[in-house]
């Protein structure tokens, strides 16, 4: 892994200098690329060996994913010595970046002052990761003698428990979010949506990373209010007083046991979205597209459940390969993921944007009802994939004129 480590930053990282005016303390040139770290000097012209200059080189900015775990070097000439390093580790990430140390507060001396080179601009080039795409949710472990009672998009069943809000949100008022951890912090509304991210009572990566789970849970909460907007609330017709809000669980990235989570996600996958339902027959349809259609939820749930879920993969190398600044873009030439776009595609998924096409029972969802045949041999409007069947079970199948096996949607 070192060799591995040692070609890599030799071969990619680069120095540019800015600013070419003349000083007495500035940067040197990049020392001896070597493994993981590199070596940062700062020169200074006619030391005073009676009055010890002192500079700070500072990072601008977080320094994530490569730098994340700099801190400012505090480097004193206190002698002869007209040159003083430090090395500087490179963590091994994807994506591109540059890197901008500055001299910063610099004193003693006699009369000290920079005159040349103040601001070192570090270039990272990194792989390009794979292009991962959207997993699917592994059954999760629970106790046998339970009941399932729920299930998610992909069939997997639960035990009504293990979708319960934990006690701590569940007081009255019912809390939109664990303590400290919710999208108030950010003067983020996401109206009828609660957003509990279990990180934050679980785990201490993801979003509760003490680098950039701050900048992740933003990123969350910004979607959702988004969709908010958007996609406004059934209002009329509702029996309760007020309106039912859908409570989404964000799921941790790692296991947690806890909550029967005992897998993680694939290397290639991104992230997961998925409505929990009750587990029946026909057309399916998740609690948050109920909730949201009618304000309402069937009077035999209770309202301190999880309604919906997503999980986004922070494991191994993804940890550092998204790009979660909201109000800009990643470059094509960053290599990094956008955040924003994953979780927007999830959060479609928890909202019934999902197909069970492909089902050999009758379970399909109200999604499938929109999907359209493009079948050469059935001249006029394209045919809808699948046909309600009363009285005859499955109550939905494939289109009667069409064979399941041919696929060709619109």
């Amino acid at each position: 892994m070192q060799s591995r480590l040692y070609y890599y930053f030799q071969k990619y990282l680069h120095i540019k200098l800015i600013s070419y005016e003349k000083e007495v303390i500035e940067f040197a040139t990049l020392e001896n690329p070597a493994f993981s770290t590199v070596m940062i000097c700062v020169n200074i012209a006619n030391p005073c060996v009676c009055s010890p200059t002192e500079v700070d080189v500072e990072l601008e900015g977080s320094g994530s994913p490569h730098l994340s775990g700099y801190s400012t070097q505090n480097l004193v000439f206190d002698d002869t010595s007209s040159q003083k390093c430090f090395s500087l580790p490179i963590n091994g990430a994807w994506g591109d970046h540059d890197y901008t140390l500055s001299l910063q507060n610099i004193s003693g001396g006699n009369g000290a002052e920079a005159e040349s080179l103040v601001n070192l601009v570090i270039r990272v080039d990194g792989e390009t990761p794979p292009v991962p795409f959207c997993g699917v949710l592994d059954s999760i472990a629970f106790d046998s003698s339970l009941t399932l009672e729920i299930e998610d998009r992909f069939g997997n069943g639960y035990p009504l428990e293990y979708i319960r809000l934990p006690e701590i949100v569940t007081s009255s008022p019912r809390l939109p979010s664990f303590p400290s951890c919710g999208c108030d912090e950010f003067d983020i509304s996401t109206g009828y949506f609660n957003i509990y991210f279990e990180d934050c009572i679980y785990t201490e990566t993801g979003f509760n990373d003490p680098v950039s789970g701050a900048d992740r849970r933003e990123v969350v909460c910004q979607v959702f209010s988004e969709i908010a907007e958007l996609i406004a609330l059934q209002t009329t017709g509702t029996c309760e007083e007020e309106p039912q809000e859908v409570n989404v669980r964000i799921l941790p990235s790692q296991i947690v046991t806890e909550i029967g989570q005992i897998s993680i996600l694939d290397a290639e996958v991104l992230g997961v979205g998925s409505p929990y339902n009750r587990i029946s027959y026909g057309l399916k349809a998740g609690f948050p597209w109920l909730i949201i259609n009618s304000a309402d939820l069937p009077a035999t749930f209770l309202p301190d459940i999880y309604y919906g879920t997503v999980r986004i993969n922070f494991e191994g190398e993804l940890n550092a390969a998204y790009w979660y600044e909201l109000g800009s873009n990643p470059t094509s030439s960053s290599g990094l993921l956008d955040l924003y776009t994953a979780v927007w595609h999830e959060a479609l998924h928890m909202l019934d944007f999902r197909s069970a096409i492909l089902s050999s029972t009758g379970d399909y969802t109200l999604y499938d009802q929109h999907l359209r045949f493009v079948y050469p041999s059935v001249p006029g409007t394209p045919l809808p994939i699948i046909e309600e069947t009363p009285g005859q079970w499955p109550f939905w199948d494939h289109h009667s004129v069409v064979a399941p096996s041919f696929h060709f949607f619109i």
